[in-house]
Formats: C-alpha cells, sequence, structure tokens
C-alpha cells in the first residue's frame, strides 16, 4: 500500500531525472505562472465587479431617495396651486367661452375651409365643361377671346392717338386765335369798322380804291350778335371774359365835318 502511495513521487523523480523531463517540467512551471496571473486577474475583475454593484445599489437609492422627494415637492405646488385658485374670484359669464385668438384661428381655418371648397367646386365644373365640349368649340372659344383682347387692345391705341390728336389740335387753334385777335382780324374785330367818308363838296377827287365800300358781311341772328371791336392791344382772353360795352356810334354830322383827305 505505502508502495503505491510513494509510487507517483518516485516516478515524478525519476522523470525530472531525464533530459527530456526538463524541458517539460520548464513549459508545466510557465504555464503555472500564467494561470496564477489569471487567477490573480480574475480575482481583480471579480473585486472591480462588487465594487461597481456597490456603486450600482447606492445610486438606486439615491435615485429612490430623489423620486421620493419630487413627488413630495409636486404635491406641496399641487397643494398652493389648489388654494391659490380657491383664492381667486369667479370669472365673468362671457369669459367662459374660448379665447380671442383660438376664436380666431377658428374663424381663419373655417374661411380658408369655405373659399378651398368652393375653388374646388369651380375646378370640377370647368373640368367637367372641358370635358362635355369637344375640340372644335374649345378652340372656337380660345379664338374668340384672342379676337376680343386684340380688338380691345387696337381700340385702347385708336383712343390714345385720337386723345394725342385732339390736344395737338386744341394748341395750334389756340395759337392762331391769339395771332388773329394780335392782328385784330377776329370776326368781333371786324364788326363796327366804318370806312372814311369823303364829302363831295371839297372837290378833291378820291381814287377808286376809297370810293369801293369794304365788303359787308351777312348780318348775324340777334341771339349770335357779336361784340362791338375792341382795341387789338387787348388779349383774347380779356375780350371773352369782360362782357362788350355797347358804344354809341357818331353822329352823321361829326362825320361830315371831318377834314377831307388829300388826294394820292
Amino acid at each position: 500500500m505505502t508502495a503505491l502511495v510513494e509510487a507517483p513521487t518516485r516516478f515524478q523523480k525519476y522523470w525530472d531525472s531525464c533530459t527530456c523531463g526538463r524541458t517539460d517540467k520548464a513549459a508545466i512551471n510557465s504555464i503555472k505562472m500564467e494561470l496564477e496571473a489569471k487567477d490573480s486577474a480574475i480575482e481583480r475583475l471579480e473585486e472591480e465587479i462588487r465594487r461597481k454593484d456597490s456603486e450600482k445599489e447606492d445610486l438606486i437609492y439615491m435615485q429612490k431617495d430623489l423620486q421620493s422627494q419630487i413627488e413630495e415637492i409636486r404635491r406641496v405646488l399641487e397643494e398652493h396651486a389648489n388654494d391659490s385658485m380657491k383664492m381667486l374670484p369667479e370669472p365673468i359669464p362671457n369669459q367662459l367661452g374660448m379665447g380671442e385668438e383660438r376664436a380666431a384661428v377658428m374663424m381663419q381655418t373655417r374661411a380658408r375651409g369655405i373659399h378651398g371648397r368652393k375653388r374646388v367646386q369651380q375646378v370640377r365644373e370647368e373640368r367637367s365643361v372641358m370635358a362635355n365640349t369637344s375640340q372644335k368649340e374649345i378652340v372656337r372659344m380660345q379664338a374668340a377671346a384672342r379676337g376680343k383682347q386684340g380688338r380691345k387692345l387696337v381700340d385702347n391705341r385708336l383712343h390714345s392717338a385720337a386723345y394725342v390728336q385732339a390736344r395737338v389740335r386744341g394748341k395750334s387753334a389756340r395759337r392762331l386765335v391769339e395771332k388773329r385777335a394780335a392782328a385784330g382780324d377776329l370776326p368781333a374785330q371786324r364788326v363796327g369798322r366804318l370806312p372814311p367818308l369823303v364829302p363831295e363838296a371839297a372837290g378833291a377827287s378820291a381814287s377808286p380804291e376809297q370810293l369801293t365800300p369794304p365788303p359787308q358781311q351777312a348780318p348775324l341772328p340777334p341771339q349770335q350778335a357779336p361784340p362791338p371791336q375792341q382795341p387789338p392791344q387787348q388779349s383774347i382772353n380779356q375780350s371773352m371774359s369782360s362782357p362788350p360795352l355797347q358804344q354809341p356810334s357818331p353822329p352823321i354830322a361829326q362825320l361830315h365835318q371831318q377834314p377831307p383827305q388829300p388826294p394820292q
């Protein structure tokens, strides 16, 4: 029995004494050292895990404590809010409805919805009309619209040209009237002129040009009778703005008393 117990030890000694067994022993020792190092590392990791677990437990406990404090603060705030709401006066019946901003937003949304529905209905009707009409009718309607637009453009151009021409005619007519008024050639300025009378008793010979009477104008109706002659120095505006004065014509005796003109 003792021999059997000591047999492994003897075999180990014999194996260690051999040359081939020495290298294996060194390898075995290195493996043992590595295993011991790994065991120590595993122990360190276990200690770190235990430390982390303890920290985690501490954090969980702190979180529960903070949660209880938050709930306590919330309860106190709710109690204060309820007390303050009880102290407020009762609201006015007119203020029980929705606010002005919410009502405005609601009305705007409703108006946009109505406008959108109308627009959708209009587009739907236009599409139905276009679907029911043939291509020839569509082309005819487009041509009619283009014709109306072209005629309107031509009318606008003609109206603009007529307006410009009327302004030009008005300016030229006013200039011509001013020139005739300055020269005393207006119909109102020619009425009332009498040729000089040459008495026959003076025995002076008159030229046929002086004896020829000036051409007489046709008598105008009484409601359109022009005013008497005004001096050429007055402007046409003054003659039109002021009413004409009826000057009495000189008597015939004064005309005969004028000295005769010498013969030419």
